[in-house]
């Protein structure tokens, strides 16, 4: 995995901005990729009742993780304010700690660690989201 390197955090911010913008119709995962990980996940654990997609663009991984469990509390962040344009979304950095999502997540998903600027620490608070350790 390339790890992406920025200026310092508000370069960050405008290049990832910038891509979520210019890349605004682009969705990297596949639906059989969500299948699959809904799939693993159901061998491990009952249905979750809240999913958190970080990263989620245009919101396409969080129309199927709700499509896979409909039952679920699923929302999707993206650090552009394109967020707030799509269903179930808000605009949040994954790398910024949320007091009202410790332990509030079943399942975190996100296929952005690369963009990050403190790639430890950012799997630091995904962990700390998790209900179950």
């Amino acid at each position: 995995m390339k790890v992406y390197g920025y200026r310092d955090y508000e370069h960050y911010v405008e290049q990832q901005t910038l891509a979520n913008v210019n890349k605004l119709d682009w969705v990297w995962v596949t639906r059989d990729a969500v299948r699959f990980l809904a799939k693993h996940y159901r061998k491990f654990r009952n249905e979750p009742e809240t999913v958190l997609c970080h990263g989620s663009r245009n919101g396409a991984e969080v129309k199927w993780f709700s499509e896979e469990f409909p039952g679920a509390d699923v929302l999707g962040t993206d650090i552009s304010h394109t967020a707030t344009d799509f269903p179930n979304q808000v605009q949040w950095d994954m790398q910024k700690e949320n007091p009202d999502w410790i332990g509030k997540w079943d399942m975190v998903y996100t296929n952005s660690l690369d963009h990050v600027t403190d790639f430890h620490g950012t799997l630091q608070t995904i962990y700390d989201q998790l209900t179950t350790k």
